[in-house]
């Protein structure tokens, strides 16, 4: 069965004794694929080669609060449904693995033999 190490450390934790490990496998990203395009989400820029899409969001968030606090009347309204829109966006994405896993045969292996 695999585990994670967050598991592992809980296990050790919760029961005294560490858990028997058989095989360590380490994920790393590769580079990024070629023609990934910047994309504007409620009027801010994200570039997914050089931003944290969830950093960016949630910067992009705080950005639209602090506007919306100065703001009074209609302006802080949409304001505040734009950071809830931000904020649906950003939770919706970030749930489950977010990740591509692409099986190729390397020369150099990561796994470690314990």
């Amino acid at each position: 069965m695999w585990f994670t190490a967050a598991e592992c450390v809980a296990s050790k934790l919760l029961t005294g004794s560490c858990p028997k490990i058989v095989e360590a496998v380490i994920f790393e990203p590769g580079k990024a694929q070629s023609g990934l395009r910047p994309v504007t989400i409620a009027g801010h820029k994200i570039d997914p080669v050089d931003d944290d899409f969830y950093k960016a969001l949630i910067e992009a968030r705080d950005d639209v609060k602090r506007k919306r606090d100065g703001a009074s009347g209609h302006a802080k309204d949409a304001l505040d449904a734009e950071q809830k829109a931000i904020k649906i966006i950003a939770n919706g994405t970030s749930y489950g693995i977010f990740m591509e896993v692409n099986v190729k045969d390397r020369a150099v292996c990561f796994r470690v033999r314990l």
